[in-house]
């Protein structure tokens, strides 16, 4: 029978482009990112230096809002961020290849742990694939081998209680990636799948007070970063010391002290 598996698709699509670096750039610069802003705001661009003396240059959207094919369309997209800065960036440098689209698919996650042959083991996006603009993929992979590897040590070898005990502590490996990924993408009004009701939506709002508190305490954008990079469970954005400031300050206020 089959595998049960959930679905998420935000209809994700990306567009790149390599450029020359401009001969009076910064030689210091080191990323340029405009993250999308739900529900208005579907579009993202990121300009990253690479070798060669170029620029890589994407440009990334949610579903309605793809970019057209080819230049002009990877153009137009540039013009459409929420900020002006990447479009003008790239305004003096010159292309150093052609635009290169890409379309990842939806989220999937398919629950082995649940239902799967006996003796049968799966990993990496083959077990969970995510919308990619979180970068959540490989972190994920990594941890699903390190769960294999402890499942093989503690029963000694290869086999099928092997087998059982490596796909639940797969999926758990999975479990924070997913929970953000989708619960983010639901944001999209023209997202397909997800989580739904009250709980998401106060998620949501709490998520978003968080966000606005990291950009002016340490100590909020130190536990942010920290749960997005997967170092750290999301629990740590309700520990007292953060829940504190993020509820006391809502995101205003003056810097915190260093």
């Amino acid at each position: 029978p089959p595998t049960p598996e959930e679905r998420v698709d935000a209809g994700v699509s990306y567009a790149s482009r390599m450029y020359h670096r401009p001969a009076g750039a910064d030689p210091g610069f080191d990323v340029l990112y405009l993250q999308t802003k739900a529900p208005d705001a579907p579009r993202l661009g990121v300009v990253l230096p690479v070798e060669g003396g170029r620029w890589i240059a994407s440009v990334g959207s949610m579903r309605g809002a793809q970019a057209e094919p080819g230049a002009a369309g990877f153009d137009r997209q540039l013009r459409l961020l929420r900020d002006p800065s990447l479009h003008e960036l790239l305004a003096g440098a010159e292309p150093a290849g052609a635009v290169r689209g890409f379309w990842p698919g939806p989220g999937v996650r398919r629950h082995y742990e649940r239902r799967a042959p006996r003796g049968l083991v799966v990993i990496g996006d083959a077990v969970c694939t995510f919308n990619p603009v979180y970068g959540q993929g490989i972190t994920v992979s990594a941890l699903g081998a390190r769960a294999l590897r402890t499942a093989a040590e503690r029963h000694g070898g290869i086999g099928h209680r092997t087998a059982h005990t490596a796909r639940k502590g797969i999926a758990a490996a999975a479990d924070t990636a997913w929970l953000l990924s989708s619960s983010e993408d639901v944001r999209f009004p023209t997202t397909t799948g997800g989580p739904a009701g009250v709980g998401v939506r106060v998620q949501h709002r709490y998520l978003d007070r968080v966000i606005r508190r990291a950009t002016v305490d340490p100590g909020v954008c130190k536990a942010l970063h920290e749960v997005m990079s997967m170092v750290a469970a999301p629990t740590a954005l309700v520990r007292p010391a953060v829940l504190g400031a993020v509820l006391r300050g809502g995101g205003s206020g003056r810097p915190a002290s260093p």
